[in-house]
């Protein structure tokens, strides 16, 4: 587990009526972590930018405003290479952090379960219909099956991020 990262992403938020939208229907940002240049050597508390390869990783959000459906936005802003998104899911967590039962959500991408991110390239998800109260917690599930090479990551983030052992975890 490595507690100083953020995966770079763009939590947005469907900010009304309905998933479809209205006239007055609008995607706002809600939570982001900006993409930094990987760094090959330690900086002060800051350990070397990792890569992963078979891996699933778990970051803990709290989002300013909420809504009714969340759109991801993943970048691959100083990525070597393509990356591959394996599987990715969304799930409301309570105030102790427990997933909150009926609102795990897999996220898509143009109706794919799996993506492909071009190297510099940023991506978004498909929406899913989602209600999630503003200041609330959110855990996101990436699965990684292909080497990332140094990954585009915020390095001083201090919300709790999990890499796990090989495999796809996105729905453990």
């Amino acid at each position: 587990m490595a507690w100083l990262r953020r995966i770079s992403l763009t939590l947005t938020f469907l900010a009304a009526a309905g998933l479809s939208g209205t006239a007055h229907a609008e995607w706002i940002a809600s939570w982001t972590a900006a993409p930094l240049r990987p760094i090959a050597e330690s900086f002060g508390r800051s350990p070397p930018t990792p890569g992963f390869e078979n891996r699933t990783l778990r970051q803990v959000v709290r989002i300013s405003a909420g809504g009714k459906a969340v759109r991801l936005r993943l970048t691959n802003a100083y990525g070597e290479s393509r990356l591959e998104i394996g599987a990715a899911r969304i799930v409301l967590l309570d105030k102790d952090g427990a997933e909150v039962a009926g609102t795990s959500r897999a996220l898509t991408f143009a109706g794919l379960g799996k993506a492909s991110i071009a190297k510099g390239a940023p991506l978004l998800s498909d929406p899913v219909e989602l209600a999630v109260p503003a200041l609330s917690k959110l855990a996101i599930y990436l699965y990684l099956p292909g080497s990332t090479g140094p990954c585009t990551c915020h390095q001083t983030g201090l919300d709790h991020f999990d890499i796990s052992p090989p495999g796809d975890f996105t729905a453990a």
